[in-house]
Parts: structure tokens; C-alpha cells; sequence
């Protein structure tokens, strides 16, 4: 799913993203249309649909791209070591606090459906959970992992619906409580953080 990026489409991804934060200032999400996003952009309307299919899908693709960076940081960091869950955790939200300023602008837009949404479908979308699972014959497998991840992801917007005030290390320590077994153990996290780790980043 991570396929390769040249320059010149980041740039133009950029250029589009950042022109609707700056339309978000100004009117309601509802109001902004496509026309709205590619001249505040200075870009050309075959410029967004080779990029986007939608404006929800520009906020997806920013969260994709969270995810990707914190999947490389996670790769490099379990080539140099083990990583215990907390610090598997710790450096999820480390890499989404380095985006707050734009986060923030989001969920100040009442987007927190889109954010929401773009949660859901990156994830499922990479892990391929269903299929994955099944493979692996784990006990209402499916189930377990819609729970887990539909946890998870409630926690990731509340704290963004809460400023993101606290730190990587408390929402960590805040997650893992409900991802742990008395063990120690958590399928979830081995599962995801593993799927991440051979995912090709190209």
C-alpha cells in the first residue's frame, strides 16, 4: 500500500493540504469546494484528482502519512532492539504530537468524523485483518481485533479532542492499561507493530 512518492507529487500534496487548513480558517468544511482548495493551492483541478479522490480524502492521506513515518521510526527501532509494548506505544504518539498544530486546525473544523474515518480505513487497510487472522487461526480473531483497534483508535481522538495536552508517555501508559492481559501480553500490539514492520516502504 506504501507506494513511492517523487517530489513534485509531495510538494503538490502539500501545497493542497495546507490550502485547505487555510480555507478551514475561513468558512466551514462543508462550504469548501474543490475549486476553493486548487486556487488557494495554485494548483490545476487535474492536479487534486491525481492526488485526491476527495477532501476527506486530503485528511486521509495526512493521517496515512503520520502512520508511515511513525512504521519507519518503528522499523528502525526494532532493528536496533526489542521494544517493549509502552515504548512501541510511546512512539506512536510521539509521531502524531509532532503534527498537532495541524491535528489541532482539524478537530477545530469539527472533522473528527473525517479523522475518525481515516483511522479506520488506513488500518484496516494495511493489515488486512480479516485475511491476516484467519491464517493464523486465533479464537473469534476478527472479533478481538475490531475491539482492540476500535479501542485504540477512540483513545487516539480523545486525546487530540482533548488539545493533545497530554504527553506521549501518559497516553501510552493510558492505552496500554486497556491492550495488556494480566501478562503482560497484548495480541494486538505484537500483531500490528509486526504487520508495520514488514510492510515494504517504498
Amino acid at each position: 500500500m506504501f507506494k513511492a512518492i517523487n517530489k513534485q507529487v509531495d510538494r503538490t500534496r502539500n501545497w493542497i493540504f495546507n490550502a485547505l487548513l487555510s480555507l478551514l480558517g475561513k468558512k466551514p468544511y462543508d462550504e469548501i469546494k474543490i475549486a476553493n482548495i486548487t486556487e488557494e493551492a495554485g494548483v490545476a483541478r487535474q492536479s487534486f484528482y491525481r492526488n485526491y479522490d476527495s477532501k476527506d480524502d486530503i485528511i486521509y492521506k495526512f493521517v496515512s502519512g503520520i502512520i508511515l513515518e511513525y512504521a519507519k521510526r518503528l522499523k528502525g527501532l526494532l532493528n536496533a532492539g526489542d521494544l517493549t509494548h509502552l515504548q512501541t506505544l510511546e512512539e506512536f504518539f510521539k509521531v502524531f504530537l509532532e503534527k498537532k498544530d495541524e491535528l489541532l486546525r482539524i478537530k477545530n473544523a469539527s472533522l473528527t468524523p473525517v479523522l475518525l474515518n481515516a483511522f479506520w480505513n488506513f488500518f484496516f487497510e494495511l493489515s488486512d485483518i480479516s485475511e491476516a487472522l484467519e491464517k493464523e487461526k486465533m479464537i473469534n480473531q476478527e472479533a478481538y481485533m475490531r475491539y482492540q483497534l476500535g479501542g485504540f483508535i477512540s483513545v487516539v481522538v480523545w486525546w487530540i479532542n482533548g488539545d493533545m495536552e497530554r504527553s506521549p508517555a501518559q497516553m501510552a501508559d493510558t492505552a496500554l492499561v486497556m491492550m495488556e492481559n494480566e501478562s503482560g501480553e497484548s495480541a494486538f500490539i505484537d500483531f500490528v507493530a509486526e504487520r508495520l514492520r514488514k510492510t515494504e516502504l517504498i
